[in-house]
Parts: structure tokens; C-alpha cells; sequence
């Protein structure tokens, strides 16, 4: 008998476990199985026949009945999903939030880019405004469900990253250290990714896939960015 068992309700799968001879386990009942080298309290979401080899045994169950019934377990766990879920709800992935971590990563970088001390205030903002509008429209193409949708929102992240190498070129920066600024806000819309992604439950292929997406329009929005700085210089 197998029983597959879910930790730290919600999870986006449960883990499989040998029910030894003896030991009686039912939907709703929480059990203590060993969990990332240590024994975890969970709770049972399905009991099944199959093949028990290679899985690793329940060691007792706590109480001697269920606490929840199989309806209430069922409003608990995420259903079937044939795409990853939503960035947005509780992930805290905005805009503002990636402007924040790629001001902090700025700071860090400045003794690097002196170029960034000699900007007045003005082009400072004009830059941050550039970004925030390029980020929102980078994560409502990751976060798209349907393709024309995300090539939407991508055709307008790639209008602003041509905008935002105009204006670099206008204020007089190099290709090169227009490129470098780019990679700064990389880093940053990549790191806030990958957490969201761990809030909001993402497995690893999910996980994969999204940051595989980013990553691609990041290539797309670098050229963007490379052929209107170009465009500026050529008139």
C-alpha cells in the first residue's frame, strides 16, 4: 500500500511512501515520514496500490482518525494545472518591487560605473521611468496565457528598451555602457523572478520554463536597446 503525503500544506505535489504491514492510513489523517533526512508531520491526500520498491516507509501516524474530510482536503491542495501558475496574487512580483532591488543593486555598483555619478537627477528619473515601464511590460509577456497577448506585451517592452537606448545615446553614454546598464537591470528582473516563482509554488520544470522565457526576451529587448542607441548616433 502506498500513501502519498503532502508537507507544509499547499505543495504542488505530494511525495510517496511505503505504508508498512500494520499501520492503517487514511485520506486526511496526518502521519510522520521522513523528509529531507529528518522525520515531518503531513497529511495524507491519497492512499493507493502499487509498486512499494525504493519508497521510503510512513513511520506512524499522529492521531488515530482524520481531521479533515476529503472535500476540505481537496479545497486545500492546487489542482491539476497545465501551465504554471500566475505570477501575480501574493508573489509581490511588481514592477516597483524590481525598480527597488536594481536601485539597490545601482548603489552597490556605482564605484563601477562612474559614468552613473555624473547623471543629474532629472536623467536619473528619466531612466528609472524607462525601466519600471520596460519592467511591467517584460512581466505581463512572462505572465501571458495566451501567445498574441505575450507577443503583445514583448513588442511593447522592445519599443521602450529602443526608447531607453535613444535617450542613453542622447546623453552622450557609449554603446558599451549602454549595454552594461541593461545588464544591471538583468540581474536584478531575473533574481525578483526566481523568488517569485519559490512564493508562488512553481516546481522545478516551471521554474525552468519562466526563467528560459525571461531570458529570451532579455536577448530580444538587448538588441532593442543596442539598434536605437545606434539609431540616435546615426542622425
Amino acid at each position: 500500500m502506498i500513501a502519498d503525503i503532502v508537507f507544509d500544506l499547499p505543495l504542488s505535489r505530494p511525495f510517496s511512501y511505503f505504508v508498512p504491514p500494520g499501520l492503517v492510513v487514511a485520506v486526511g489523517q496526518r502521519v510522520r515520514a521522513p523528509l529531507k533526512g529528518r522525520a515531518r508531520v503531513g497529511m495524507v491526500v491519497a492512499v493507493r496500490e502499487g509498486a512499494v520498491e525504493g519508497l521510503r516507509a510512513v513511520e506512524r501516524v499522529v492521531e488515530a482518525a482524520p481531521i479533515l474530510s476529503r472535500a476540505a482536503l481537496e479545497r486545500l491542495l492546487p489542482a491539476d494545472r497545465s501551465r504554471r501558475p500566475s505570477l501575480g496574487g501574493g508573489a509581490g512580483f511588481t514592477p516597483s518591487r524590481i525598480a527597488r532591488t536594481y536601485r539597490r543593486a545601482s548603489r552597490d555598483a556605482a564605484p563601477e560605473l562612474p559614468w552613473v555619478l555624473v547623471l543629474s537627477d532629472e536623467q536619473r528619473i528619466l531612466f528609472r521611468e524607462r525601466g519600471q515601464v520596460l519592467a511591467a511590460s517584460l512581466l505581463q509577456y512572462v505572465d501571458a496565457t495566451r501567445p498574441e497577448t505575450a507577443a503583445h506585451h514583448l513588442k511593447a517592452a522592445s519599443v521602450t528598451a529602443a526608447e531607453y537606448g535613444r535617450e542613453a545615446a542622447t546623453l552622450g553614454l557609449s554603446l558599451s555602457q549602454t549595454v552594461e546598464a541593461f545588464l544591471r537591470f538583468r540581474t536584478p528582473f531575473h533574481h525578483e523572478l526566481a523568488v517569485a516563482a519559490r512564493r508562488r509554488g512553481f516546481d522545478a520544470a516551471e521554474t525552468t520554463d519562466l526563467l528560459e522565457t525571461a531570458e529570451r526576451a532579455m536577448d530580444r529587448l538587448l538588441v532593442a536597446t543596442m539598434s536605437g542607441h545606434g539609431l540616435a548616433k546615426s542622425r
